[in-house]
């Protein structure tokens, strides 16, 4: 993972600060903190837009942040507990859900939508921008036509299982955890904040539409 301390950090400071986990979109990760964010979280640090906070970013490649039916990759899990542990071990942060954040953008927004919606009580807030998840309410409604042949399928099938399994890929679909789950979400007083631009190329205002009126 990458971090990026405020200029304010103090390892030995009796008030830890809060943390933001930042999930990034559909790359490998590597760097992105530095070459995408870092410039401006730190002017908005110098210009007191933003409260002194650690932010930490996992480098998890395409993974899209869930537990691959195959059993090879398990990145719930691991993002919810042996990761969220180390980081707080390690760095002079808060260890309560009050302290903690998830955001993440594209494939990140996707991502923070499902932990978040499926752990709401392990955070105070989380923020999806441009979460670009199919925009419908069931596997069957997928339209794979707008798809290169082989693409989808290369895919789906070592996250979903081979044939895909429609049941576990809709028990990480945003939207349904959402309907689903929406008394637990709900009790948690999680905040959610979703954002999505009407010109986006890959059209993922539709799918944080979708999520806001079921929300």
């Amino acid at each position: 993972y990458d971090i990026l301390l405020p200029p304010s950090y103090d390892p030995n400071s009796t008030a830890p600060l809060p943390l933001l986990i930042w999930l990034h979109g559909g790359s490998n990760g590597k760097d992105h903190l530095k070459k995408r964010l870092e410039e401006h979280i730190r002017s908005a640090w110098s210009n007191g837009i933003l409260s002194p906070l650690v932010v930490v970013a996992p480098i998890t490649g395409n993974s899209y942040y869930i537990d691959w039916k195959d059993g090879s990759q398990q990145w719930e899990k691991f993002l919810t507990s042996e990761f969220l542990v180390e980081v707080r071990q390690q760095f002079n942060v808060r260890k309560d859900p009050a302290g903690t954040v998830i955001a993440g953008a594209s494939a990140g927004g996707q991502g923070t939508l499902r932990i978040a919606l499926r752990n709401p009580t392990l955070f105070a807030a989380a923020v999806a921008m441009e979460p670009g998840f199919e925009p419908v309410l069931s596997f069957e409604e997928v339209d794979f036509s707008r798809f290169p042949a082989g693409v989808a399928e290369a895919f789906l099938h070592p996250r979903f299982g081979n044939p895909v399994d429609a049941a576990y890929w809709e028990e990480w679909h945003p939207p349904i955890i959402a309907a689903r789950d929406a008394n637990r979400i709900r009790e948690s007083g999680i905040k959610i904040r979703i954002e999505a631009g009407d010109a986006d190329a890959n059209l993922t205002w539709l799918s944080a539409e979708l999520i806001h009126r079921i929300l």
